[in-house]
């Protein structure tokens, strides 16, 4: 009796051993199917990215950036010195130079299917809005006074007050002295002002800084 029990018990045992290892084997088949499956669809969904990218979709046609241009004295002295110019020139060559960068700043865009009408509408010289902790530009203080004074404009939610310094920024939260723009995000065509100010050597053609702010809002 001993001996039948004992075989028993062995058979009951090796019966469930191999269950498990049945279970195990269709367990792994089962999540190697789910892999196998899990990375054909993420192929499915890289090359129809690629497509679309390669396809290059237009997006933004028919919208307008009409952007009003501020820039302070500091600015003004430095283009003046740099293009050796005096107080009747300065204003119209610094209007060209924005005229050009912002033509730039459209066709960049445009490389990259956002089709944007970018406008200048206005280009002038506004020295109250600059906001100074010591030898730097409180950009907090400053892009708030820059939104105001948009807001009392009235204009269309298509505009972007834009203001250009060579001052060094500070105090925007996460960005450290020498960051090159501080600005609204997610605003434009909205109901909330758009605005950026943006460090800017006088007369460069360097626009990374000016793209990205504009990218943001």
């Amino acid at each position: 009796m001993l001996k039948c029990a004992c075989k028993k018990r062995v058979t009951w045992q090796t019966l469930i051993l191999i269950s498990k290892i049945f279970a195990m084997r269709w367990f792994t088949v089962i999540m190697v199917r789910l892999f196998i499956h899990t990375l054909s669809m993420s192929a499915s969904l890289t090359r129809a990215n690629e497509h679309a990218t390669r396809s290059g979709d237009p997006i933004g046609e028919g919208v307008s950036l009409r952007a009003h241009i501020y820039y302070d004295f500091g600015y003004s002295n430095v283009f003046a010195s740099k293009e050796r110019l005096g107080p009747p020139a300065v204003s119209a060559a610094i209007k060209e130079h924005f005229d050009q960068l912002f033509d730039q700043v459209e066709k960049h865009f445009e490389m990259h299917s956002i089709i944007l009408k970018m406008v200048t509408s206005s280009v002038s010289r506004k020295d109250d809005l600059s906001v100074y902790r010591g030898s730097t530009l409180d950009v907090r203080s400053t892009l708030e006074k820059l939104k105001s004074h948009g807001m009392s404009l009235k204009k269309s939610n298509d505009t972007i007050f834009f203001f250009f310094v060579w001052t060094r920024l500070l105090g925007g939260g996460r960005n450290t002295v020498g960051q090159g723009a501080y600005n609204t995000e997610a605003t434009f065509c909205t109901e909330s002002v758009s605005a950026a100010i943006i460090r800017h050597y006088p007369k460069s053609n360097v626009r990374l800084t000016l793209q990205k702010a504009t990218a943001f809002m």
